[in-house]
């Protein structure tokens, strides 16, 4: 029968909404529902998902190879189909992100005659951000050089020079002033990541500048105008014979770290200084006017003449710029903010973002768009990858013009990402010139209207330092007065941090009109948890407004320490400057994703039921080469925050993976996946804890066909089984074949004691071998030559052995042997189980254990003395069911069943094959004495 023809009839429709644009998480949980706007048949339809999802590093590599070969990209690349399934009258796709980049969309449903309807509108865009940004993102700007002597003062560093300098910087020569350093920052760390609670340091740049009068603007020289995008300003470092200049730059990133924050660089690749090394060495990088002058950039109607301004026509550029970000993030820079970004092409940045991507994933692109068009903004923090942009709050005042601006904030920061609101930065002037209440209040608008608590603010805001911050020169912080507002932003810090209305899927919505003197802001997290902001634009007077609200806010309580409840008389009232931020009720516990799926992969790894897919790797192993199976997951475990980073054996100026590790149970865990590699890698694992200490390692990820069989090839064929082994933390060990009653060697064993009890001695050989038959229904089946079906390995051994029916070869039923040495103990543990779901099975089993009493190098041969020692010091147990070999009073084993009988009934067993010892010219047997066996029954 010909399937109907349905061209042009169906209408199908996508949630989320075609051609809308998104941003979410990694480890968020997305959901594509596919449905017909009709209700017709829909028999033997299926639909598709069609995305770009799950391939960073497949788009990330095209673009970076779409570039550097000069080829054009594929609008086709990356995309793939995933199957939807039918859930009612819809067809469903749920995918957790696990990767960061910008991605694509859309879906379509097949009808029997393999015809495909699509959904009218274009592809949903989604821009995913790393899982570390999504609330929290307080940031500190810092300018190295203000962390000087100065700082104390609130005045300029240097207000006037002695008759000599002066004459000096006349006559042409250079007077460099003395400057902060980066240990001089450093120092300070505790009190903006502990104290002030931020998260994230903004460094202004760091890099050497101009010195000479011609080509230096200001007394010092603006750190915008970079000579080497990969030297440190010999000014902002010490001298030390045994750390250079880059040395104490990863010096600050490590400590940095250490107390938890992430470090954020400002890098300029717009321009440079006059003479820089670009200039000198790549001249045609520059632009250039018509008559052949290098040309300076500018903005607002200023030029910078200070600068030279790069063209971006070449590709040979964009290389030497992306390799510059990366030697960055290998120096420990977790971010970038990107000087007049927009200034710069989109494509520049998708390929440096693009490089970036491929060894550090989770770095952080913010965008100092000031100036630019909006369409520029939204281009670079979608197609482009960044995440963030500059807000341009601090420069509205009005209050029409802050409702205004807030609300484009809100629309755009669930479309293409956060605007980061910094309330000051170095281009403005100080807000606390206008007194201490302006300056609080303008940070507190800033912060509490954040999106994902992306909030900024420059050094000195805190201590109400007056003097503006002049690029080109250096001035005092106010560093210690006694009137400042440190607690005050440490309460708004710790308040983004860690309230779930400031984390990512969250709402705002404006309560207040459009020129109202107080703005009221509703924020409602994705649990449902509630404040209401309210803020006083005005720092003349007080004014008030009247909002309808429900009657739960009456008994809310202000975050902010400076009322105790919303009174229930309208209209709401507020003093000069002032500023509530008020919960009805305390906030709903929340749940972190990564720790969920870092919880996950541990649980994975200590289950004992089947063997987990993860390499668990400490400092310990950093003396060995690990390897990792393909496909398997490696789990770094450590007792205090770490990183680990890492790079393929040989080149460590390209890394593969980084990581960042997480708290857990008290522990600190990573997670790593090397997917499709296949090579050696060095790791560099950073530890942090007084100060920051690096161990390097190997490891091997092993080939995609290196699995079963070919482990089998090399060290399981017919002659040689696969070993288990367990241990007990203190010597003592199990060591087992995949055929259970096979030995191979003296060192196969049931059970190896370690007899004393703090150090690992020469381990004793007490129990050789088990055997082990089982009688179903009076079949019986012999399972110490026999392979299991299938095992498994980790806290446990598990032999499974599938039972034949007695009528065809169907399976009848499953054993089970169960092995487990306990932590600690020279004890092992036995479970005999067995499941079918055939009832009236009689099934017992038969265990014999065969006894030797000797060290681990040692061979046992029984003549007629040893085996009296071994009849003469084994005994029947009368309150359990077993025996107990005591032959010295230091050393006696004790087997005992559950279940069952014991029967005395001794074997001798002689001659005991050793194949290992005998390949290699030693004893090629030994003997073992078995007194007696057990008889099991199993339900």
């Amino acid at each position: 029968m010909t399937a109907p023809d349905l061209r042009g009839k169906l209408k199908p429709v996508l949630d989320p909404e075609s051609g809308s644009q998104l941003v979410r998480h990694v480890h968020d949980c997305i959901v594509f529902r596919l449905s017909l706007a009709t209700t017709d048949k829909t028999d033997g339809f299926k639909a598709r998902l069609r995305t770009t999802l799950g391939q960073a590093r497949e788009l990330n590599e095209a673009i970076v190879e779409g570039v550097e070969s000069g080829e054009t990209l594929s609008a086709n690349g990356g995309w793939v189909d995933y199957p939807m399934q039918r859930e009612g009258a819809e067809w469903v796709f749920r995918i957790t992100l696990q990767e960061v980049g910008f991605f694509h969309a859309t879906a379509y449903i097949e009808d029997a005659s393999g015809f495909q309807h699509w959904p009218s509108g274009g592809n949903i865009r989604l821009s995913v951000h790393p899982h570390h940004i999504r609330s929290g993102n307080t940031i500190y700007c810092a300018f190295t050089r203000l962390f000087g002597k100065s700082k104390h003062a609130n005045a300029e560093a240097i207000e006037s020079m002695s008759p000599e300098a002066t004459k000096l910087e006349k006559d042409g020569w250079t007077v460099i002033p003395p400057s902060g350093t980066l240990r001089d920052l450093k120092a300070e760390l505790p009190h903006v990541l502990e104290r002030l609670k931020c998260k994230w340091l903004h460094l202004l740049p760091v890099n050497p500048t101009p010195t000479t009068p011609n080509t230096r603007m200001g007394r010092y020289g603006s750190p915008y105008a970079a000579l080497d995008l990969t030297s440190i300003d010999p000014a902002l470092v010490e001298f030390d014979r045994e750390a250079t200049g880059v040395e104490q730059f990863v010096e600050l990133a490590d400590e940095t770290h250490r107390l938890g924050g992430y470090l954020m660089l400002d890098l300029v690749i717009n321009h440079t200084g006059w003479g820089s090394y670009l200039q000198e060495h790549f001249p045609e990088y520059f632009r250039r006017s018509d008559e052949g002058k290098f040309e300076s950039p500018g903005a607002w109607g200023t030029v910078w003449e200070d600068l030279v301004e790069l063209g971006m026509d070449n590709t040979a550029l964009w290389t030497h710029l992306a390799d510059a970000f990366l030697t960055w993030c290998r120096r420990g820079v977790d971010g970038f903010r990107c000087d007049a970004g927009y200034k710069v092409p989109m494509p520049v940045w998708r390929y440096i973002v693009a490089k970036v991507r491929l060894q550090f994933p989770d770095t952080v692109f913010l965008l100092e768009g000031l100036g630019g068009a909006w369409s520029e903004t939204e281009s670079l923090l979608t197609d482009g990858g960044m995440q963030w942009a500059y807000s341009e709050l601090f420069q509205e005042y009005k209050p029409q013009q802050v409702s205004g601006y807030l609300d484009h904030v809100v629309e755009q920061g669930g479309r293409i990402g956060p605007l980061v609101h910094y309330s000051e930065t170095h281009d403005n002037k100080r807000l606390a010139k206008r007194g201490r209440d302006w300056a609080l209040m303008r940070n507190r608008l800033s912060a509490l209207t954040s999106i994902n608590g992306a909030y900024g603010f420059t050094c000195g805001v805190e201590w109400l330092a007056d003097q503006k911050i002049n690029v080109h020169g250096c001035v005092g912080l106010n560093w210690g007065a006694d009137e400042n507002i440190v607690e005050e932003l440490a309460a708004l810090n710790e308040l983004l941090n860690s309230h779930p209305c400031f984390a990512e899927g969250t709402s705002l919505t404006r309560l207040s009109g459009d020129d109202s003197q107080i703005l009221a802001v509703l924020r409602e997290s994705a649990n449902g948890d509630e404040l209401l902001v309210l803020i006083n634009l005005d720092v003349e007077e007080s004014h008030s407004i009247e909002l309808d609200l429900p009657e739960k806010w009456t008994d809310a309580r202000d975050l902010l320490g400076q009322a105790t409840c919303l009174s229930t008389e309208q209209p709401i009232r507020l003093a000069k400057a002032d500023v509530l931020c008020l919960q009805h009720s305390e906030p709903k516990p929340q749940t972190d994703a990564a720790i969920e799926r870092l919880q996950e992969h541990v649980d994975q790894f200590y289950q004992v039921e089947e063997y987990p897919c993860i390499v668990r790797w400490t400092l310990e192993d950093a003396k060995r080469i690990t390897p990792v199976p393909h496909g398997h997951h490696l789990l770094f475990e450590h007792k205090v925050p770490f990183r680990v980073i890492v790079f393929e054996c040989g080149k460590l100026n390209k890394v593969s993976l980084t990581q960042i590790s997480q708290p857990l149970l008290g522990k600190h865990y990573a997670v790593l996946h090397l997917g499709s590699f296949e090579s050696l890698f060095e790791i560099e694992f950073i530890t942090y804890e007084e100060t920051a200490k690096r161990t390097n390692a190997i490891i091997s990820y092993l080939a995609a066909d290196f699995e079963q069989q070919l482990v089998r090839q090399f060290y399981g064929s017919e002659a040689r089984s696969l070993i288990g082994l367990l241990t007990n933390g203190l010597g003592g060990m199990l060591r087992m074949h995949e055929q259970m009653g096979l030995v191979a060697s003296k060192y196969d064993c049931v059970l190896a004691a370690n007899l004393d009890e703090n150090v690992p001695v020469d381990r004793w050989v007490m129990v050789k071998r088990m055997r082990c038959w089982v009688n179903l229904n009076g079949f019986l089946f012999d399972l110490n030559t026999t392979r299991p079906k299938r095992r498994f390995a980790g806290k446990r051994l598990i032999w499974v052995y599938e039972i034949p029916s007695a009528h065809d070869q169907s399976c009848s039923g499953e054993i089970r042997i169960i092995a487990k040495m306990r932590e600690g103990q020279n004890t092992v543990d036995f479970w005999f189980q067995y499941e079918s779901d055939q009832k009236n099975r009689s099934v017992e089993f038969t265990v014999r254990l065969d006894l030797e009493d000797r060290s681990f190098h040692q061979e046992t041969h029984l003549d007629e003395s040893t085996v009296r020692h071994f009849r003469d010091s084994t005994s029947t147990q009368h309150k359990h069911i077993g025996f107990v070999f005591a032959p010295n009073p230091t050393r006696h084993l004790v087997v005992a069943s559950n279940c069952g009988e014991y029967f005395a009934e001794e074997e001798i067993c002689r001659e005991i094959p050793h194949p290992v010892e005998a390949s290699r010219g030693q004893t090629a047997q030994g003997d073992a004495y078995s007194p007696g066996w057990f008889r099991l029954p199993v339900n």
